[in-house]
């Protein structure tokens, strides 16, 4: 009852507006579709009406017959203009103009015809049309309205045919109050109808906008997973696949296609076997694959099959495919547990460096005393250990104490190519290094200053030299220092590269070789390029590493880490000092 008291005094169009806001799209088509209908319907009553009459006319030509083949014509002009000069709309609640140039027309020429004396045709049927489009397009109160209108109009033309003809004037009221009664009755109906139709179209509509919208978010969720996702029918062809399955599966490289196959490709078979063996058994199946990416190592993915239910007994199940990095996996696993050895391991790093230091200062009083070859080499070999047991301490207490990536603007400024050369043959001392080392560090004819602690610096250069002793083939030139200002930067930024001869790292190692407790000798704790970064981070500086030739010289591939820093002005003590040498 509630919504047949709202359509009483609205429109169509106006009553879904008032209650639906977000119904536009709806509003727009809806209306306009059964418009159209009625335009339709009334120009082909038109032709037939036409038709009609003016067979009858080349029959008879009588008088009657003439005024209605011109009714007729009269009516079927009237429609094509209104479909001609009439904008596709919904009528409003009032009687304007365009309900009296379509509505009105035919309650007026339909009620002419009817009323005309001596018709032998009853129109009465045709006043059908007028009440549904009113109702239909209109408010229950101009569908109301109108039948009242078609009913008074009927009694009006019985009352003035009954006194130019001497017929039975109750045969005529009869006729008039039963074709009002259907009026009315027709109006009622079909405004039912039409407001159970816009309550479904709404329904319809929040549902479509519902199913969009949380497909919208469900291709968020899946485009933002870490884990790829891959969904296959039964024959192996590719119905979705989230960006992370595209780089685990080799497809990045590729432009998205909706007919790409798991058959395509011959490093995609396990994957494609995996699929059939999920249809076949029916069950989740769980499995570790080896896939081949273009250009690249082999990748061990873990991956997880299992069957969607079928929501009929037709619909298609599709396999889901949860695809992982092993790599990745194993190596999140290995951080979690070491990152709970870690606190333990610094404490314990603290309680051993007192003993150690005592073990140390013993062996050094032992190599005093003793003066044989066989135990200066006993005494040797703890010494040796003994460092390298400091080492590792040192390593631990720095990934501890190392804060966290927060860039810091305060770092002090240091000369870079005197400083970095300092260094490099400080470690050459230390290391008995002469010819295998090449420095050229000179980028301008002025010293280029940087934003850098210069124990960090001196820390993060030792280090990056020590793995690159490590790892070259120890020939002259196989280590290079060299600076030079970055491709795509101006003078605000320069970059210190350490590179070596030794075997490029692969691509799966990259990929993890700044994370702590990586790497790639079973003697190393894999810290040591891990504090690299976060000191680097803690003065806004970055270091990568690439694959490439040596800097100034010809050479084979080789691994090149490079740092890219800051360039500050130089300070004032440094212009003082230089001015005096002029």
């Amino acid at each position: 009852m509630s919504e047949i008291a709202a359509r009483m005094n609205t429109s169509w169009l106006r009553g879904r507006q008032s209650t639906e806001i977000n119904d536009d799209a709806v509003d727009q088509e809806e209306p306009l579709r059964v418009w159209r209908s009625f335009l339709v319907a009334r120009t082909v009553l038109g032709l037939v009406l036409v038709g009609l009459h003016g067979g009858i006319l080349l029959k008879t030509a009588t008088q009657q017959d003439l005024i209605n083949a011109m009714l007729s014509g009269l009516y079927l002009a009237v429609c094509l203009g209104a479909g001609v000069w009439f904008k596709p709309r919904p009528l409003s609640e009032h009687l304007d103009t365009v309900w009296a140039a379509t509505i009105g027309i035919d309650v007026l020429i339909f009620t002419i015809m009817q009323s005309l004396p001596g018709s032998g045709l009853n129109y009465a049927p045709l006043f059908t049309l007028p009440v549904l489009m009113a109702s239909m397009l209109g408010s229950t109160r101009m569908g109301m309205g109108t039948s009242a209108l078609i009913t008074l109009a009927l009694f009006t033309g019985a009352a003035w045919t009954n006194a130019q003809n001497a017929w039975s004037l109750s045969d005529r009221m009869l006729q008039a109050a039963l074709t009002g009664a259907g009026c009315f009755l027709i109006a009622f109906l079909s405004a039912q109808l039409a407001t159970k139709w816009v309550a479904s179209e709404r329904k319809a509509e929040r549902n479509r906008r519902a199913a969009l919208m949380q497909r919208q978010i469900n291709a968020l969720v899946v485009d933002a997973l870490a884990e790829g996702i891959l969904v296959a029918n039964r024959r192996g062809g590719i119905r979705l696949i989230n960006p992370t399955a595209r780089k685990l599966i080799g497809m990045m490289d590729e432009p998205e296609r909706l007919d790409r196959r798991l058959g395509d490709r011959q490093s995609w078979q396990p994957l494609l076997k995996l699929v059939e063996s999920t249809y076949q058994t029916q069950f989740t199946q769980v499995l570790e694959v080896e896939v081949q990416r273009t250009g690249r190592a082999l990748s061990r993915l873990l991956v997880q099959a299992e069957l969607t239910t079928a929501v009929s007994e037709d619909a298609e199940r599709l396999c889901v495919l949860i695809i992982k990095d092993a790599w990745e996996l194993q190596s999140r696993i290995q951080n979690d547990k070491l990152a709970s050895m870690g606190r333990m391991s610094a404490a314990l790093a603290h309680e051993i460096r007192n003993p150690l230091a005592a073990i140390v200062h013993a062996n050094a009083l032992l190599q005093e005393d003793l003066g044989d070859a066989a135990s200066q080499k006993l005494t040797g070999i703890v010494q040796q250990n003994a460092g390298r047991l400091e080492r590792i301490i040192a390593d631990v207490l720095g990934l501890v104490q190392s804060p966290g990536a927060t860039g810091s603007r305060d770092s002090p400024s240091l000369p870079l190519e005197s400083f970095c050369r300092a260094v490099c043959e400080e470690w050459q001392a230390q290391k008995g290094v002469s010819k295998e080392l090449a420095i050229r560090l000179a980028t301008t004819n002025s010293p280029t200053w940087v934003a850098f602690e210069p124990d960090h610096l001196r820390r993060i250069l030792i280090n990056l030299l020590d793995n690159a002793w490590r790892h070259a083939n120890r020939t002259e030139g196989c280590i290079q220092v060299y600076a030079q200002a970055p491709p795509d930067s101006t003078n605000t930024r320069v970059q210190l590269h350490i590179w070596s001869n030794g075997a490029p790292i692969t691509s799966a190692a990259q990929q993890h070789l700044f994370e702590p407790f990586f790497s790639t000798q079973s003697r190393s704790t894999g810290l040591g390029l891990y504090i690299c970064r976060e000191l680097c981070q803690r003065n806004s500086a970055k270091i990568d590493l690439d694959i490439g030739k040596p800097g100034f010289s010809e050479g084979d591939l080789g691994n090149d880490f490079h740092i890219s820093m800051d360039v500050t002005p130089a300070p004032i003590s440094a212009l003082n000092t230089q001015s005096d040498n002029v």
